[in-house]
C-alpha cells in the first residue's frame, strides 16, 4: 500500500550524517563525502563537526546566542570548540584520546614491572584505578601477563597513585589545547563559558579525576554530558531529523 511504498523510497535513498573533526577544511570534507559515496552512500550525505554534535547531543542549545564551550575525548582524537550561534566560533582537534591513555598504561607497566600485558587488561586498569588527579583512597588492581625477562605468567599489583604520572604526562597536549583554545576565546564569549561551564564528553570523561584536572588547569568549572558516551552521535541524530533548528551547522551534498 501507500505507507510500504513510502517506506521503500525512504530506505531507497538512505541518509547518513558523518561527524567530522573540528575546523575540517573543504577539501576535507569532499574527501570524506566520495568516500561515503565509494562505501555505497549515494544520496543525502550530511556532515557536522563532531564538538557541535556533542554539545547538540548534550542538551545544549547552540542557538540561544550564548557561548558554549565542549570537549569530547574520544577513542583516537579529542576535539573541542567554542560554540555560539549555532556555529564553532574556534576549535580545535589533536590525533590523541582514550586509546594513548590505554597505551601508556601498557608501556608503563612494561618499563616499571617487566610484565607485558594486553590492550584489553590495560583498558580495564585505566577504568578502574586510573586515576590523573590525587586522590585520598588509594586503589589496587591485580594484573596478571608474562614477564618480558623469565617468559613466564606473572601476576602483580598495580596502584592507583603510581599510575597518574604517566597518566597526567599523557593529557598534557590535551590541557594545553584547552587552554590555547580559550585564549583564544573572545572575552565576551569566554564569560559565558565560565558560566556555563566546560562540558567534557566522551569515552575520556570517565577516567578518574579528568575532570578535576582540567578545572585545576583552567579554572573554569567542568560538566560532565550525562551521555557523555553517546553525545556525538545523539547530536548527528537530533540535527539530521531537525533540519529547520539545526540546517545551518550541517553541510549537505546530495549526489
Amino acid at each position: 500500500g501507500r505507507l510500504h511504498s513510502e517506506y521503500r523510497v525512504l530506505l531507497s535513498k538512505p541518509h547518513i550524517t558523518i561527524g567530522l573533526p573540528s575546523g575540517v577544511t573543504e577539501v576535507e570534507k569532499r574527501a570524506v563525502e566520495e568516500a561515503a559515496r565509494a562505501a555505497g552512500s549515494t544520496n543525502n550525505i550530511q556532515l557536522i563537526e563532531e564538538p557541535v554534535a556533542a554539545a547538540i547531543g548534550a542538551g545544549i542549545d547552540i542557538n540561544d546566542g550564548r557561548g558554549s564551550m565542549v570537549i569530547d575525548i574520544g577513542g583516537g582524537t579529542t576535539e573541542m570548540a567554542v560554540i555560539a550561534n549555532g556555529r564553532p566560533v574556534i576549535g580545535s582537534s589533536l590525533r590523541l584520546g582514550g586509546s594513548d591513555l590505554t597505551d601508556s598504561i601498557t608501556s608503563f607497566i612494561r618499563d616499571e614491572y617487566n610484565l607485558l600485558v594486553g590492550e584489553h587488561t590495560a583498558e580495564q586498569v585505566k577504568l578502574n584505578i586510573g586515576a590523573v588527579f590525587v586522590h585520598p583512597d588509594k586503589k589496587t588492581m591485580a594484573v596478571r601477563g608474562r614477564n618480558t625477562i623469565t617468559g613466564l605468567p606473572q601476576e602483580i599489583e598495580v596502584r592507583s597513585d603510581i599510575l597518574r604520572l604517566p597518566l597526567t604526562r599523557q593529557m598534557r597536549p590535551i590541557l594545553d589545547t584547552v587552554k590555547a583554545v580559550i585564549e583564544q576565546t573572545p572575552p565576551e564569549l569566554l564569560s559565558d563559558v565560565m558560566e556555563g561551564g566546560l562540558v567534557l564528553a566522551g569515552g575520556g570523561a570517565f577516567m578518574a579525576g579528568v575532570g578535576r584536572l582540567i578545572e585545576q588547569e583552567t579554572h573554569i568549572k567542568v560538566v560532565v554530558a550525562q551521555n557523555s558516551l553517546t553525545a556525538v552521535v545523539e547530536g548527528a541524530a537530533k540535527a539530521m531529523l531537525n533540519p529547520n533548528d539545526y540546517g545551518q551547522i550541517i553541510s549537505l551534498s546530495s549526489g
